[in-house]
């Protein structure tokens, strides 16, 4: 928001709000949590009466967050790259602790994928596809 207004840009008054009040609240956990603990108990109460986005309540909340977030970005990068001729393929179960290293990471952080990307071959896939009967895992209603 400073940068923008340090350009010189009239920053709308909701934007405004959203990034100095919403945004520090929602994702604020407090000492020990419990700043998160009381949101919880918060939006239990108000969730009563109407719809209200109850997360992030916790630590675990936001790394939950987190992944989902990135899996999002992932999908839509691995979009952009299919776009413009590229193949990619979305690797969990790698050794997050090396990726940590290898990228001068801190050690808190979290590291939820790795993408593999690049041109594929022009003979294409080097093995051939089985493709099952698609009624074995399709039901229509």
């Amino acid at each position: 928001m400073d940068e923008h207004r340090q350009k010189g840009a009239k920053v709308p008054k909701a934007a405004q709000d959203y990034y100095e009040k919403l945004v520090p609240f929602s994702y604020n956990q407090g000492r020990l949590g419990f700043f998160g603990l009381v949101k919880r108990v918060l939006f239990f109460f108000i969730g009563l009466k109407k719809p209200i986005p109850r997360e992030p309540s916790s630590c675990n909340h936001m790394k939950i967050w987190a992944v989902k977030s990135t899996a999002l970005a992932s999908e839509n990068l691995m979009l952009a790259f299919a776009a413009h001729g590229f193949d990619s393929c979305p690797m969990e179960g790698m050794d997050s602790l090396r990726v940590q290293r290898l990228l001068n990471l801190p050690s808190d952080a979290l590291v939820t994928m790795v993408l593999a990307v690049g041109k594929r071959r022009p003979d294409g896939v080097t093995l051939p596809r089985i493709r099952e009967d698609r009624a074995l895992h399709v039901k229509e209603v």
